[in-house]
């Protein structure tokens, strides 16, 4: 669940839940509540930026994408997904002038890579002021390494569980620090170290459990 768009205010929620498929039944006219904002934002630095993304992370790099084109910042986007089918916004991006990569895993759309490698073949030829991420949190681990190399700034939206969303729950936790009050987005220099991120995260049921899958986009 991300917000696509702000003026006015458009939200995308993917169907892969009891609440989801609720929203999905609702008709035109249909009332329902939101509560927020809560955490931080991402911030544009500088004049040449790089988003990178993977499957349902497009959708708040689109939000970014729209500020700048307004703030008049140039801004390149690698869209990664694990197939053709799940590629998302391609059009948004291009609609808004970014330049956009497109990779699948499957190599059924675009390039055959994943995204953190699409943008160390980007960072590696040419100068960007600031690198964005959105996306699972293996493929983010990646980005934030592959920037660092590059030495440009890097910037992460943290998914982890949230129930509360203002810090009180800690079902969000990564490290000493709480997604929902401290993030959801993070430097990589915050992240340097942590000895959670892109490592283990707090299931629904509060258990700590391992990022083992590592064909994540």
């Amino acid at each position: 669940m991300s917000i696509y768009r702000n003026d006015p205010l458009a939200i995308t929620i993917a169907n892969v839940g009891a609440f989801s498929a609720k929203v999905r039944a609702l008709k035109p006219g249909d009332q329902v509540g939101i509560r927020g904002p809560y955490g931080n934002r991402f911030e544009l630095k500088g004049k040449n930026v790089l988003l990178v993304g993977g499957g349902y992370g497009l959708v708040p790099l689109s939000f970014l994408a729209a500020e700048a084109a307004q703030a008049g910042v140039k801004a390149t986007v690698v869209i990664g997904a694990r197939n053709k089918k799940d590629v998302l916004l391609e059009k948004d991006f291009e609609q808004l002038g970014c330049r956009a990569f497109v990779c699948t895993d499957d190599g059924s759309m675009g390039a055959r890579a994943r995204s953190p490698e699409v943008a160390e073949g980007l960072l590696s030829k040419e100068k960007f002021s600031a690198v964005y991420g959105c996306g699972p949190e293996l493929m983010e681990g990646a980005l934030v390494r592959v920037s660092r190399k590059h030495r440009v700034p890097c910037f992460v939206s943290v998914e982890r569980h949230m129930k509360c969303a203002f810090g009180v729950c800690g079902e969000c936790v990564c490290g000493d620090r709480l997604a929902c009050a401290h993030g959801p987005v993070f430097s990589s220099e915050e992240l340097e170290g942590n000895p959670d991120f892109g490592k283990t995260f707090l299931d629904w049921g509060g258990k700590r459990r391992r990022y083992t899958d590592p064909k994540q986009p």
